[in-house]
């Protein structure tokens, strides 16, 4: 959940919500917290989509948009 959180407020601050950016973010995010982008990408991805496969995590959330991605993101970080 610290993960999703971090991950969380990364994106709040991001104007576009394109696939690229989405992607640059995440790994701008990894780089920093020393996390490879998979291990930030699989629990937002349950997070997301409820499941452990689905389409690239940028697609998405580019798909369901900024608003839905965040309510889903915040819900699942929830205690």
């Amino acid at each position: 959940k610290a993960l999703v959180e971090k991950a969380m407020a990364a994106f709040e601050s991001q104007s576009s919500w394109m696939h690229d950016v989405l992607e640059e973010t995440l790994r701008v995010l990894g780089d920093s917290l020393q996390v490879k982008l998979g291990s930030l990408a699989q629990p937002l991805r349950v997070a997301l989509t409820g499941s452990t496969i689905s389409p690239s995590i940028f697609e998405v959330m580019e798909v369901l948009g900024k608003e839905k991605s965040l309510e889903r993101l915040k819900a699942f970080a929830k205690p």
